[in-house]
């Protein structure tokens, strides 16, 4: 498989002012990498260094909604739910949609009892994102079915579809004449932008569109992505693969 990194250029931010700013946008290089390290430490289980980390972003950004979700998920594994309502409120006051917060919220909801906050609050999660398999699991659990979130149902095909196999040494893809090799040719697409944080994917204003015919255009066959993208990824892909039959990626 041959990679290439496909990644778009920014200017670096500046760092900001050392005095509290609410919003903090663009987002300081520091606090930003301190928000990375937070949530290492919080993914190990180091909940003390979490702590502090999120905590000094705050100090100086308030309103920073990363940090702040990430004190909420800290909260509630302390078990101090109203403290992580609370943070996780304040996250989506400055960042509607957020995810983290977002599942957070309804998370916290669940653990203190309060289903009605708890069922509204996931089946917006569910809306902004239909894919997401946690939020499918805890809307089961409340008795309430994913199809009852307003969500379009699935559409399987009626046979079954193979579209691609491994021969002895390669891959291969169905014709009309039968099946034939692939070589895989492939670019990566990270997750983020370059000065953004790493879950702050592209914004739906065609970054995708013009990712995928960049890669299209250096010849590539094949996007290889690290995470599982937001649905604006999911839909440039399918789009420019109807436009382009003979060039799929």
């Amino acid at each position: 498989m041959i990679l290439v990194g496909l990644m778009a250029l920014t200017p670096v931010r500046g760092e900001a002012q050392e005095r509290p700013v609410a919003g903090c946008v663009p987002l300081p290089r520091s606090e930003a990498m301190a928000i990375d390290s937070g949530w290492a430490a919080f993914r190990g289980n180091r909940l003390a260094d979490a702590d502090v980390l999120f905590r000094r972003v705050v100090a100086r950004c308030p309103d920073e909604p990363n940090a702040r979700a990430g004190l909420g998920y800290l909260a509630m594994r302390r078990g101090e739910l109203p403290e992580a309502r609370a943070q996780f409120n304040r996250s989506l006051t400055a960042l509607p949609g957020n995810y983290d917060a977002l599942t957070g919220l309804a998370m916290a909801a669940y653990r203190a009892g309060d289903t009605q906050a708890a069922r509204t609050h996931f089946r917006e999660a569910a809306r902004r994102f239909p894919n997401d398999s946690l939020t499918r699991w805890y809307l089961d659990r409340l008795g309430q079915t994913y199809s009852a979130a307003d969500l379009p149902p699935i559409r399987r095909p009626p046979t079954l579809r193979v579209d691609a196999r491994t021969g002895r040494r390669i891959f291969e893809i169905p014709t009309a004449a039968g099946w034939r090799p692939l070589w895989i040719k492939g670019v990566n697409i990270g997750a983020a932008l370059p000065g953004k944080h790493p879950s702050e994917f592209p914004p739906d204003d065609g970054t995708y569109e013009r990712w995928l015919a960049l890669a299209a255009e250096k010849g590539a066959n094949t996007i290889r992505v690290y995470t599982i993208h937001p649905t604006r990824f999911h839909r440039a892909l399918a789009a420019w693969n109807r436009r382009h039959p003979t060039r799929l990626l």
